[in-house]
């Protein structure tokens, strides 16, 4: 992003709003994803909805170990959604493991861990919605993940956490660029697990 085109400094400037408009492309991009659209899709298959758990929790996993290493936002932790995806993997007997591929040096700083949260605690919203149709076309996969939602508590939090950088330009910056980061490691991971072990988005049968 150029310097004329960042996000400007205020105490009454709205950081999240600013970091969802500055990040839309990025978000709109999963949305599209071949492989995570296949969640929407009434020809879902469980081998699909296993490895896609799989990438999930492999993310959720990296960010809350960097969270926990840098003892920074204990409010905003990602336990109850990787205990959610550890839930849902091990029913579908799948073996857990954290197989991705970074692609940058984000998530280090705590303004980064931040970035990243924003969009992992933000996906809460989306995974209710896709709930109900996981449901519906795979009605007898466990849904831990996809039904836990993001409180809004906790997103309350999250939004305070971010708009103590309404001061710092700098710090705009660098939520804009963890979390754009961060969109695309989830579909990146998304899809090596997927074209690592599915030959098609049907591959498998449905239970």
């Amino acid at each position: 992003m150029r310097a004329d085109q960042s996000v400007h400094a205020s105490s009454a400037f709205d950081v999240r709003q600013a970091l969802a408009e500055a990040t839309a492309p990025a978000h709109r991009a999963l949305h599209v994803h071949p492989w995570i659209a296949r969640l929407n899709a009434p020809d879902l298959s469980v081998q699909v909805y296993g490895q896609i758990l799989l990438a999930y929790y492999s993310i959720y996993t990296e960010v809350e170990a960097r969270r926990v290493a840098a003892d920074v936002f204990a409010g905003l932790g990602l336990g109850p959604a990787v205990s959610a995806l550890a839930a849902d993997i091990s029913a579908l007997g799948k073996r857990r493991a954290t197989r991705w591929c970074p692609v940058s040096a984000a998530w280090t700083e705590p303004v980064e861990i931040l970035g990243a949260l924003y969009v992992l605690h933000g996906s809460g919203f989306g995974a209710r919605v896709l709930n109900a149709s996981i449901a519906r076309n795979l009605p007898a996969v466990p849904r831990n993940y996809f039904a836990l939602g993001t409180s809004p508590i906790l997103w309350r939090k999250l939004k305070g956490a971010l708009q103590a950088f309404a001061d710092e330009p700098a710090g705009q910056e660098k939520l804009i660029a963890s979390a754009n980061a961060t969109f695309f490691r989830v579909g990146q991971a998304v899809t090596r697990h997927c074209e690592d072990r599915t030959d098609t988005p049907t591959a498998d049968a449905k239970l």
